[in-house]
């Protein structure tokens, strides 16, 4: 049977498609040209690890092009790094005195390919130092002894980091100590558990060293604080013999001496901003006036005045004035002075015929109560400072004495025995509202609010010697004694770092 003319004609076309394209495949089909003009110059030396390699190549039939690229330190590479199908590429991985080879294997899209000739380019010795920049702590911040807190940076280089060191400082830069082992330069961050040392000039430094031993460091922009989580106190103590000045953490833990001078030191106050401690002493008969740094270092007689007292001391919430009480006037009545921290412009600010203690500033700077014996016996009294005037806030026959102002201004805390033996109460800052807090036959005197104004510090004897305890005062039922030691504990101040 005859096959139909139309199929002849089909079978005749695709016969002929087929020829012509096994001709082109295989006959006129050329490979590619030898990749040539290889940047960097064949035996070159450069200095950076920043570069490109590029080459030139083409080939005969206009195909398209692939290259297949190997690159490695022997002098024959067998290492392929990338296909790519332009005439560059940029290495990764690269460092310095070394010499790396490479050559081009070019490839067309019929499988045709020509392997170029094996080039080669060297680096000298690393004389650029790698980046370093460290992120926290950065100055400012408030870290708790013996919590982790995590330190962070940022590096580059171009070869590579070897190693990082980390130190921290806490006399603001004049000595280091490692933290930890040395750190593998790959890492961004570290944890660190802050030390037990406090201070309020903490810096941190990194150092960074690159495999060719160029090192570059960062330090903390500013300095930052490490603090015992809830503050310390601050109080007199004769634990040690003598009474001296004596901090303790908040948690009742880590008491340290701070004056240990052979005289009695007494009523020690924060400064505002936590770095300083004020004090009145008998360490040259008559009571001085003395600052020094919270750890009991630079101790220094702002008084001057041998011959007349200056008593009781307390810091404007500015932090540069102090009031006290003395009787340089007349050598006989306590009036209010003020004088700045280094001792000098001392100034009069009430001259009256009667005494007048215990002296503390107004969170505004406004007003300074204390308690004076202007109506026959101990009263609170608030001495408006812009007015030049007294006015009373309470008006009791009993003694009312050691105000002290909560950290809102809201309210006052102080000590009366108006209901038999001395308690601690708090009222509202005009005087109203005067309110019980302690119930104890024993003596609560001497209140000072935590910084927050969530606790009330005081001292008492109800355990048979003095000791500090802790109330709160919205629910006063369950206070703690906070010292708990065999020596008499008086006189505290809560630091307003916490």
């Amino acid at each position: 049977m005859r096959a139909p003319a139309k199929y002849l004609m089909i079978v005749t076309i695709l016969a002929f498609f087929a020829l012509a394209t096994c001709s082109k495949l295989n006959v006129n089909q050329n490979p590619p040209e030898v990749p040539s003009a290889p940047s960097p110059a064949d035996g070159g030396t450069l200095d950076s690890l920043a570069i490109e390699l590029s080459w030139t190549c083409s080939d005969p039939d206009g195909d398209p092009l692939t290259y297949d690229i190997y690159l490695d330190t022997s002098a024959t590479p067998e290492v392929l790094v990338a296909t790519v199908d332009t005439t560059s590429y940029t290495p990764v991985g690269l460092h310095y005195n070394l010499t790396y080879y490479w050559k081009i294997v070019a490839t067309d899209t019929t499988g045709l390919a020509t392997e170029g000739p094996v080039w080669s380019f060297s680096f000298g010795a690393d004389m650029i130092a790698p980046s370093c920049s460290l992120i926290a702590p950065n100055g400012g911040e408030l870290w708790y002894i013996g919590t982790d807190y995590d330190i962070t940076w940022q590096t580059s280089d171009d070869d590579s980091i070897t190693h990082i060191v980390l130190e921290y400082s806490i006399d603001g830069g004049d000595s280091w100590v490692a933290i930890g082992d040395t750190i593998g330069g790959g890492n961004q961050d570290t944890s660190w558990t802050i030390p037990p040392e406090p201070s309020l000039q903490c810096l941190v430094r990194i150092s960074c060293t690159d495999l060719g031993g160029n090192a570059v460091s960062d330090t903390s922009d500013a300095v930052f604080t490490i603090w015992p989580q809830g503050g310390m106190i601050a109080f007199s103590s004769n634990r040690g013999g003598d009474h001296d000045i004596y901090t303790m953490y908040a948690d009742g833990t880590t008491s340290q001496n701070i004056t240990d001078s052979l005289e009695r030191d007494y009523l020690a106050k924060w400064s505002p901003d936590g770095s300083k401690i004020v004090f009145h002493t008998y360490r040259h008969g008559p009571r001085e006036i003395y600052t020094m740094n919270y750890d009991g270092t630079a101790q220094t007689n702002i008084s001057q005045r041998p011959a007349d007292e200056d008593v009781h001391p307390a810091w404007s919430p500015s932090g540069d004035k102090i009031a006290y009480s003395t009787n340089r006037r007349n050598g006989v009545d306590y009036d209010l002075w003020t004088m700045n921290v280094d001792g000098s412009g001392k100034t009069a600010i009430t001259t009256n015929d009667f005494h007048e203690y215990g002296a503390d500033w107004s969170p505004n700077g406004e007003q300074i109560v204390h308690h004076n014996l202007q109506y026959g016996n101990w009263e609170i009294v608030t001495y408006i400072i812009d007015s030049d005037s007294l006015i009373r806030l309470t008006d009791t026959t009993a003694y009312d004495a050691y105000p002290a102002w909560s950290p809102d201004g809201q309210l006052i805390a102080f000590c009366s025995d108006r209901d038999g033996d001395r308690e601690i109460y708090t009222m509202n800052a005009n005087g109203s509202n005067p309110r019980r807090i302690t119930d104890n036959p024993a003596n609560d005197n001497f209140p000072a609010w935590s910084p927050d104004g969530s606790r009330i510090i005081f001292q008492s004897n109800r355990t048979g010697d003095w000791e500090l305890w802790i109330i709160d005062p919205d629910n006063p039922s369950d206070p703690q004694n906070f010292s708990n030691d065999l020596g008499d504990d008086q006189y505290p101040s809560w630091s307003p770092i916490y």
